[in-house]
């Protein structure tokens, strides 16, 4: 066994071949598989109608960005598209961004004009990105590689709009409802496109309230290292990587009484790709088991927002975690703009590996404290014949199973 790199060195080629234009490996249609309805490939009863009209929309979608990038991009690189295909050495090596920069830029770019250099060099790739050709291989749209290049899709119009507030999805959906799916649960790809790829959409706030609540549980002291019930714990200052982010923990104290317990704190967030940043305050509560709630807002940087920050800290810290009801009245109504997460908002790698260990503390739970109450229960029976007092007659109750 080996691979095609060994194989081709053992084995160099000893006849050049010339390629015939508009043809493909994989179909004898040529690129038509990439368009239209070939019928390569195609499982019974399905057709690919659907391929010409997402084609369409992409390249509708593709002129769009184009404009947008040469109008904003001009200003800041000698050569826009010159500086779009050189970008291919960042997406390799993410520390070359401010070298790479300085190289192509018509000025030295400030921090402002740098994030957005970069979030119009994105916007290109992911216009690339939602050509990848397995996107048309199959014959369905709704499979994950059809999916996957909506996804690509949908990130390039989320930067344009964020970069010039230009509103692209409406008609790229009204052009993607064209293209008609096979399965009657999605009718076309507008459907495909709001089932699939609009949940799975991420924002910063999702970002963080993932690193807060996953932080919450693995973080969290360890038995002999436990705060005492009703006291507070504070963790150092931290920077963790997150996929292609950087989490800077500012602050952050907990609380705990029982298994309810409640953290508080402030993140700062940065993207690697685009550098964009911005500073965001959390809350967690779990009251056990797989029950968490967690309050992500977006903060500022300046003075007054501290002090703010500080006071309401303190509000949430002086909470009797022992009344449950009090602390959420109180988190709705502090952080009444805030979104709102729970653990089905994890990242799904994060939430898998935490399930097992928090369903086994409430099962442990449970049985410590059935042991607990028969025990109780016969102590007091016991004494019952002694003080010739008539014992409780026994149920009659009989479980009936289906």
């Amino acid at each position: 066994m080996t691979n095609y790199a060994h194989y081709l060195s053992l084995c160099p080629p000893t006849w050049e071949v010339q390629l015939k234009p508009v043809t493909a490996w994989s179909c004898a249609h040529g690129v038509d598989r990439w368009q239209d309805d070939c019928g390569c490939a195609r499982s019974e009863g399905y057709h690919q109608r659907w391929r010409r009209p997402l084609r369409q929309s992409l390249d509708w979608l593709r002129d769009q960005l184009s404009a947008i990038y040469e109008t904003e991009a001009t200003p800041l690189f000698q050569d826009p598209w010159a500086a779009r295909d050189a970008y291919v050495a960042v997406v390799g090596d993410r520390t070359q961004g401010d070298r790479f920069l300085a190289e192509v830029g018509r000025h030295p770019l400030s921090s402002t004009e740098k994030i957005q250099a970069l979030c119009l060099l994105e916007m290109q790739r992911h216009a690339l990105l939602m050509y990848t050709s397995c996107g048309w291989f199959f014959e369905e749209l709704s499979r994950p590689e059809g999916v996957q290049i909506l996804c690509y899709a949908a990130r390039a119009m989320e930067l344009a709009l964020n970069l010039t507030g230009t509103e692209l999805e409406p008609e790229f959906l009204a052009r993607l409802a064209q293209a008609p799916s096979n399965l009657s649960d999605y009718g076309n790809g507008a459907e495909v496109y709001r089932q699939q790829v609009l949940p799975s959409r991420l924002r910063p706030e999702q970002i963080v309230a993932h690193h807060a609540m996953g932080t919450m549980h693995h973080r969290w002291p360890q038995a002999q290292d436990e705060p005492v019930a009703g006291s507070l714990s504070s963790l150092a200052m931290t920077t963790q990587p997150l996929y292609c982010y950087d989490i800077e923990t500012l602050d952050e104290q907990r609380q705990r009484l029982g298994t309810t317990r409640l953290a508080v704190g402030q993140i700062r967030l940065r993207s690697r790709l685009t550098q964009e940043s911005g500073r965001y305050i959390f809350t967690v509560l779990h009251t056990g088991g797989l029950d968490f709630h967690c309050r992500v807002l977006a903060w500022g940087e300046d003075l007054p927002y501290q002090a703010k920050y500080e006071q309401l800290k303190r509000t949430l810290l002086a909470l009797n975690l022992g009344n449950l009801s009090q602390v959420v009245l109180a988190l709705a109504r502090e952080l009444e703009r805030a979104q709102c997460f729970e653990l089905a908002d994890l990242f799904p790698e994060v939430r898998q590996r935490m399930m097992p260990a928090l369903r086994a503390r409430p099962c442990a739970s449970s049985t410590s404290s059935t042991v607990r109450s028969t025990r109780t229960m016969l102590l007091c029976c016991w004494p019952f014949g002694a003080m010739a007092i008539r014992r409780p007659r026994p149920s009659r109750w009989r479980p009936r199973w289906p």
